[in-house]
């Protein structure tokens, strides 16, 4: 009876410390809502790995809880920073590169065996907090730069996501990644991930022009001239520049439709 009682005391004491230790309870409230419950009212649904998917647009709702997350500030910044480094389950990764690994044994090619797990959610919707953060937060921005160079691969979207509205620091970090790539063998996917980010943001990535040129003129990686591409045709008529490069890349069978669709946003905007 005594050793029963014990072992339920042991019970409920644990109970209560995994309450007491839960992330949600030192989640910051606002209006009586949780950070938690705001970040569900702003993802968008779309942390899939496709990054073609995703745009920055806005609903009212996510709009309300973007506002609820600056007023929350610095009470949120430490979690959502957090949030935006979660990494998948270790047993999954494994059999995805080792399924991957098969698939592209057996047909040349690249596999799609990914799937978007809990973790990518949580970046995601991390990413879009930290974004709409970064220009007001100092901290943010810094800690968004480190992060971008040492986090694990499955983060690096999400983070090249925000350090995109993370003038100037973020820019320079993405622009940074970029040249590096070009000049010694680097992270393709981070540098993807960059150019990416530039591409969502005009004014970010007229900054670049230069860079964008010289990588959509490069057929050595067809899947980041693809993202140089879409950034110079979202800049508009100031891109007028990179027409000869565009023009010749309508020949690449990869990057032909990207390309004429780059050029008719440039010429349409002169």
């Amino acid at each position: 009876m005594r050793k029963a009682l014990w072992v339920s005391l042991g019970v409920l004491g644990l109970v209560i410390a995994c309450f007491l230790l839960s992330p949600r309870d030192r989640s910051p409230v606002y209006q009586g809502k949780s950070l938690h419950n705001w970040l569900i009212d702003l993802d968008d649904g779309r942390a899939s790995r496709d990054l073609s998917s995703i745009d920055a647009t806005r609903t009212d709702k996510q709009a309300k809880a973007l506002e609820a997350i600056e007023a929350m500030g610095e009470e949120a910044i430490p979690l959502l920073l957090q949030m935006i480094q979660e990494e998948r389950p270790p047993l999954l990764e494994l059999t995805e590169d080792a399924g991957n690994a098969i698939v592209e044994w057996a047909s040349g090619g690249r596999s799609t065996l990914e799937k978007t797990t809990d973790a990518d959610v949580t970046r995601w919707k991390a990413a879009l907090a930290l974004e709409h953060l970064a220009p007001k937060h100092a901290e943010v921005r810094t800690e968004l730069v480190r992060l971008f160079t040492v986090t694990n691969r499955f983060a690096i979207r999400e983070i090249a996501f925000a350090l995109g509205n993370a003038h100037p620091e973020g820019i320079a970090a993405l622009t940074n990644s970029i040249t590096t790539g070009l000049t010694k063998r680097g992270s393709l996917w981070m540098e993807m991930c960059a150019v990416w980010s530039l591409s969502l943001r005009p004014a970010a990535a007229k900054e670049a022009l230069p860079l964008l040129m010289e990588i959509a003129g490069k057929t050595n990686s067809p899947a980041l001239a693809f993202y140089a591409i879409d950034a110079l045709g979202n800049i508009g008529s100031e891109a007028a520049i990179a027409i000869p490069i565009l023009e010749q890349q309508t020949n690449n069978l990869f990057l032909k439709q990207e390309a004429e669709r780059a050029l008719k946003k440039i010429k349409a905007a002169e």
